[in-house]
């Protein structure tokens, strides 16, 4: 057919020389005839090719004969593929006899075998106790286990199952090396969790990615049943490829999706209970007074107690007076007991002579109950998972209480051989109600120990007890605090998914683009109830108000390329871009004076006096281009190059992108010829080492800039000259910053693998460098700007080192019906501020109380530090304080009294004596897991 054609174009060609008039007809007869050509080329390679192809079908199996659906049949070297169904049939069409198919599914050895001249292949799968096959969700794509070259922790979605917990990050607690978690008390919380310790003197959460959606916001809104795994990225080569928002490590979560195979429903119920970890032994009624004698008698002065009399030892009475009234007084005849707010003769109590508990009489079991239904499956052309669950919790406290629904909704489908579209959406609504303040001195756990044991829960009414009698203290009744906010709630709704679509666009090269979204209205009622028994009362009911809502949205588009030569080089290169948003609006409002105390009447327009209302809004922006190339040489060399370029909105024109490179490798010893003789008990041995560097830009949303606000103290105005004609303005409430630039973490981390005896023990261990530079730090301006807040600069730096080590044992019994593993993490970390300004007075202040900072840091110090006074033993006698040095005027020159240091050898003690005085920061952290299971 060549022939004919050749011929055919000469004889065209002699006649476009005979005929010029005819150039434009013989061009396109030439293109018709190209085509032509091509056309049959092609046609006769595509009839050969046809002949060679082979359609194999069969069935997989395991060990017992049972169908195993969802295994994966690859024909190595390329993308064409096919998965069994409910029955463990497939079929799969391979290009020739030559082809090699593989076999993988989770949890089984994989399995290769070459076609030949064989039509049917039916499959034998066997379990596998190995996870180095397993495929890890790394950033913005997977890879198998034994490639990785970062230092990257797993937990499955079976550990996390384990337990009953409201809060995905608590299932992590001992399960990842370096991952550190302090969990809140109150039903339904959080938890605070840092990575690898602090880093930084601001910010140190991690970032969260959750099937692709990018948040720094907290996550108790997750099913923990919905999720299939987390990775946690600890070191900079692994969490680089998220740049400026990765330097505390990133966190990524993967929901459950479907599996081809019949539509499978499953069911669960679990229940747990909580307490307390820590129980205070508190005094009774005569131990306190017996301690106010001791007090006294220390003191070198005869006792006397508005209570406990003035005798040689304490005598407890048989009622409690308000203060300045005494028994016998007619005022306080309990037949004149008056429960006006403010009466005289108000709250007669009858002692508790035996004590009240006050921290008995606020604690209950915590109960948590847990319910889900799923319903997953699918087929080749597409996959589904469906979850819905309940979760309720009372509370460790009285009178609290959270329950949270979820529904969730994962979708597949593939339309044709190159085009896969898919969803993922998770929708969470929960109420947490009643008192949930954690932390400070007026909390009712902290008013339980305040409380002195004489006062009774109930005066002699059965109304709230509390302290309206001399000497009774300043405590609140702990009980009535949380009675009186029962009313108290937070709603918090919550949706957050994506939508995507990824084309193949030739073997090996994957185009995806991913829209995610997180939407989050909040709602929260707060009433102050008049304490009418309380020494400070409240004279009225108070209701506050707050609602607002987060939107964030991210657009995410990826290429990736995955080649192989010789069978020996495998290249998998990644690029891609993102851009995120995030507008956040909020109002509160706040009332007083109601009509009625009945929650049902208490809405803003009824409160008649203290009206206030405000309103705040914040957005921020993230532009992103990254990319990542990955090299394997035969599963021995392994070699990872990542870089980020990032835009933030928070800075400024000059300095608003930065650049963020990392780089990684890895070596596996185990593959080598001289380590044969090893394995029979060394599965895999790799060692590792990494660098790369990240950025930080949580200094709040507009450090880069001088903003303004307007409110009746700082912006009224009389334009005329009259107090009656005050006008609105506006005064800066923040110096900007344009010259702040991006917050620079590097890290160096070198780390070994090992699996061992048949891939039941394995050991990680990694040890590893952090150091940030150009700390933002906000520093002091002078007075003179007004009341405008200070911008954080570029002065600080901070270095922090330390190791990681996740021990772990998996194995067997009965056939493998019965399993059992646990699990050992082991970490280290230790922080330094290396500079702060150069200045030698800087100081960075931490937390402070009654405004008294107790925790800080400076250079040398690590971040950070108590902060106080030295107690060098006590006062023993009124003649050793008189002869001590005056400590804060003489005030606690008092035989009994601390004796505290003179640091700075003056003649005095004082603030000025106060000193770096221990770190806050444990010298080791561990976990200990462990479970087991009988055909599970």
């Amino acid at each position: 057919m060549k022939k004919i054609i050749k011929t055919h174009v000469s004889f065209l060609w002699l006649f476009f020389r005979k005929k010029p008039v005819m150039k434009l007809m013989t061009l396109l007869l030439l293109l018709g005839v190209s085509q032509l050509t091509v056309l049959a080329e092609r046609t006769g390679d595509e009839i050969s090719h046809n002949l060679q192809q082979t359609t194999v079908t069969g069935r997989v199996i395991d060990t017992e004969g049972n169908a195993v659906a969802g295994v994966n049949i690859i024909e190595k070297g390329t993308t064409n593929g096919a998965i069994t169904n409910a029955d463990g049939v497939y079929s799969i069409t391979v290009a020739s006899p030559s082809s090699v198919l593989t076999f993988s599914f989770i949890g089984y050895a994989s399995y290769e075998i070459t076609v030949e001249n064989q039509a049917v292949i039916n499959v034998t799968l066997t379990e596998s106790l190995s996870t180095l096959d397993e495929i890890v969700v790394v950033g913005y794509s997977t890879q198998v286990r034994r490639s990785l070259t970062g230092a990257i922790s797993t937990v499955s979605s079976e550990s996390m199952t384990m337990e009953t917990t409201a809060n995905v990050i608590t299932r992590l607690q001992g399960k990842a090396a370096g991952v550190n978690i302090i969990n809140a008390k109150a039903p339904g919380g959080g938890a605070s969790i840092t990575i690898r310790g602090l880093g930084t003197i601001n910010n140190n959460a991690p970032l969260y990615v959750i099937d692709g959606v990018p948040t720094k916001s907290g996550i108790t809104e997750l099913n923990p049943d919905e999720i299939e795994s987390v990775t946690v990225l600890k070191d900079a080569s692994s969490a680089a490829i998220y740049g400026a928002r990765g330097a505390n490590g990133v966190i990524l979560i993967t929901t459950k999706h479907g599996t081809a195979g019949r539509t499978k429903i499953t069911m669960n119920a679990r229940f747990g209970i909580s307490g307390f970890s820590k129980y205070y032994d508190l005094l009774n009624t005569q131990e306190y007074g017996e301690m106010l004698w001791l007090e006294a008698k220390n003191m070198g002065v005869a006792p006397n107690h508005p209570l406990y009399g003035s005798g040689s030892t304490p005598s407890i009475p048989d009622y409690v007076f308000p203060a300045g009234k005494m028994e016998g007084d007619p005022l306080v005849d309990p037949a004149l007991y008056d429960h006006t707010p403010g009466a005289t003769f108000y709250n007669i109590t009858k002692a508790n002579k035996q004590g009240t508990n006050w921290f008995d009489e606020i604690r209950q079991p915590g109960l948590m109950n847990e319910y889900n239904l799923s319903l997953t499956g699918g087929s080749e052309k597409g996959t589904h998972a469906f979850t819905i669950g309940y979760f309720t919790e009372r509370g460790i406290m009285k009178y609290t209480s959270f329950d949270r629904y979820n529904l969730r909704s994962n979708a597949e489908s593939r339309i044709t051989k190159w085009l896969t579209i898919g969803e993922s959406l998770g929708l969470s609504y929960s109420v947490g109600k009643g008192n949930r303040n954690e932390y400070g001195e007026a909390i009712p756990i902290s008013q339980s120990y305040r409380l002195q044991p004489i006062i009774p829960v109930y005066d002699i009414m059965g109304n709230f007890a509390g302290t309206k009698g001399t000497g009774t203290g300043n405590g609140e009744n702990a009980l009535a605090y949380l009675y009186r906010d029962k009313d108290d709630y937070s709603h918090n709704l919550r949706g957050l998914g994506n939508i995507f679509g990824e084309i193949q666009v030739i073997e090996g090269l994957r185009i995806k683009s991913l829209f995610g979204f997180d939407y989050r209205p909040w709602d929260t009622r707060d009433i102050f109830r008049q304490n009418p028994e309380f020494q400070e009362a409240k004279p009225s009911d108070i209701l506050n108000m707050y609602s607002g809502y987060t939107t964030q949205w991210n657009w995410t588009n990826t290429l990736n390329f995955t080649k192989s030569f010789a069978g020996l080089h495998t290249f998998n290169f990644l690029a891609g871009t993102e851009a995120v948003s995030v507008e956040s609006k909020d109002i509160s409002a706040s009332r007083s004076t109601f009509f009625s105390d009945d929650p049902i009447f208490m809405f803003l327009n009824a409160g008649e006096k203290d009206q206030s209302n405000t309103g705040t809004g914040s957005e921020v922006k993230w532009m992103s281009y990254f990319g990542r190339l990955n090299y394997d040489f035969a599963g021995k060399y392994l070699a990872e190059f990542t870089f980020r370029r990032d835009g933030s909105s928070r800075f400024g024109a000059n300095s608003r992108w930065g650049n963020f490179p990392a780089f990684s490798a890895g070596w596996t010893l185990s593959e080598e010829g001289f380590m044969a003789s090893t394995r029979d008990y060394i599965d895999n041995l790799k060692i590792r080492a990494g660098w790369g560097m990240l950025g930080n830009d949580e200094v709040g949303n507009y450090n880069g800039f001088t903003t303004f606000s307007s409110n009746n103290g700082y912006s009224y105005y009389s334009i005329n000259g009259s107090e009656n004609s005050l006008t609105s303005g506006f005064y800066a409430s923040a110096i900007g910053n344009p010259d702040a630039k991006w917050e620079t973490t590097t890290t160096t981390n070198v780390g070994i693998d090992v699996t061992a005896l048949n891939n039941t023990l394995s050991m990680t261990l990694d040890v590893w460098e952090r150091k940030t530079r150009d700390m933002l730090f906000r520093v002091a301006i002078p007075h003179v700007v007004g009341a405008a807040t200070a911008p954080s600069v570029n002065i600080g730096d901070m270095d922090n080192k330390g190791f990681d080590l996740n021990l772990s044992y998996q194995n067997s019994a009965m056939g493998g019906d019965f399993t059992y593993n646990a699990g050992l993490t082991l970490s280290h970390y230790k922080n330094k501020i290396v500079k702060i300004s150069g200045k030698e007075a800087e100081f960075i202040s931490g937390g402070d109380f009654r405004q008294m900072v107790y925790t800080r840091a400076t250079e040398g110090t690590s971040y950070p530090e108590f902060y106080g006074l030295i107690v060098d033993g006590y006062l023993q006698s009124q003649e050793e304080a008189d002869a001590y040095f005056p400590m804060y005027g003489g005030v606690y020159n008092i035989a009994g009294h601390f004796k505290y240091r003179n640091i700075n050898g003056d003649d005095e003690v004082n603030d000025d004596d106060r000193t770096y005085i221990g770190s806050p920061h444990p010298k080791f952290t561990a976990g200990l897991n462990a479970n087991v299971g009988y055909k599970g």
